[in-house]
Parts: structure tokens; sequence; C-alpha cells
């Protein structure tokens, strides 16, 4: 039995030491950025509206978060990593009068997004264009990320990206549920111009 407590007591110390050396947020260095909670999702929105802040950052998403009730705002631009480790962001809605619109508002050229599941609804308010359930307008990589829900705009709507510049790449990616556009509507890409492979869409 005294050999029981001391291994609880010493796993708890070392959970509690683990803790203080990699909180939420910053950790390992200044160029990694762990996503624990919701409130660390929305505070790298906050700081991504300066477009350099992202530049090699990378980002892991640690746990499933749900967006519901909570003040989160789309991610306005991003340039480093970020690896969802297939945790997915549950609960996104978005009624914004918004273009670009998604999770992210706009990729850079070397953004990389991946393992990344989305499920929500982005619905436009407006005469929006470049709306995505990943990403509204698309210069660099998204691989190997799904949105599972329902988006509306007017042009350039699609299921992962709204528009896919030609420096985006997307592959390996997946789309469900509803897709509405007057105009360049697709369950992938909206308006590609870049490169789109090993994606599936489906109509729910």
């Amino acid at each position: 039995m005294k050999n029981i407590n001391r291994f609880c007591v010493s796993a708890l110390l070392l959970f509690a030491l683990l803790t203080a050396l990699f909180p939420s947020g910053f950790a390992e260095g200044e160029t990694v950025y762990h996503i624990r909670t919701v409130e660390d999702l929305i505070a790298l929105s906050k700081n991504c509206s300066l477009d350099t802040w992202s530049d090699g950052l990378h980002v892991y998403l640690d746990n499933d978060l749900s967006l519901s009730d909570s003040d989160f705002s789309p991610i306005p631009i991003f340039n480093g990593t970020f690896d969802g480790q297939n945790h997915p962001i549950c609960d996104l809605t978005l009624r914004l009068p918004q273009s670009p619109c998604g999770l992210f508002l706009v990729t850079g050229d070397s953004a990389v997004i991946r393992n990344l599941k989305v499920e929500g609804s982005i619905l436009s308010t407006g005469n929006d264009s470049m709306i995505g359930g990943i990403a509204g307008q698309n210069n660099g990589q998204i691989i190997n990320c799904a949105f599972h829900g329902e988006i509306n705009g007017k042009d350039q709507v699609g299921g992962i990206a709204g528009k896919n510049e030609a420096t985006g790449m997307i592959t390996g990616c997946s789309s469900a549920g509803t897709v509405f556009g007057l105009s360049a509507a697709g369950g992938i890409a909206g308006n590609n111009e870049g490169a789109v492979s090993a994606c599936i869409s489906k109509c729910l």
C-alpha cells in the first residue's frame, strides 16, 4: 500500500511539474504555442491581428474545443504552422459581414494548416465573398483538414477555402454539409487558382 501511495504522489508531482513547465499558450520556447482552452484560441486570434506575429510560429491544438457561448472571432492572418492533431473545433458560429471569412480569414504563403477538424456554420449577413470552412482566402497549404456544417455566402464560397490562390495547396481534405453561393461555390474551394488534390466533399 505504501508503494502505491508513493507512486500516486510521484505521479501528481510530475503532473504539476509538467503543467508548470508547459502551460497553455507559449511553451518550449517562443516559437511554439499550445492551445488547450478556448481562451488560448481567442488569445491567438487577437495576437494574429498583427500580420507578422505568427511568422515561424508552430501552434498545436492539444484538446477538443467547443466555441459555444464564446466570444471567439476569426483568426485574421496566419503565417505559421497550425497542427490540429486531429482534434475538432466544434460549434463555430460566424454571422459576420466579413470578406474573407472562415476560422482563418487569410492564410499567408508560408502558412501550413494540417490535421484540423472544424464543425459549425458560417452564414453571410451581406454581400460577402471568399467564405470557407477553414480559410476564407488561402495562400498557403491546407493538409488533411475537414469541415462539417453549413456555409452560405455570395461569391467564392467553399467547404475548405473560399478562394485558393495561385500559391495555395489543398491536399487530403474533406467537407460534408451544405455550401451555398450565388456564384463560384464548391465543396472544397469556391474559386481555385492553385492546387487541389485527393479531396472529397459530400452534401448532407
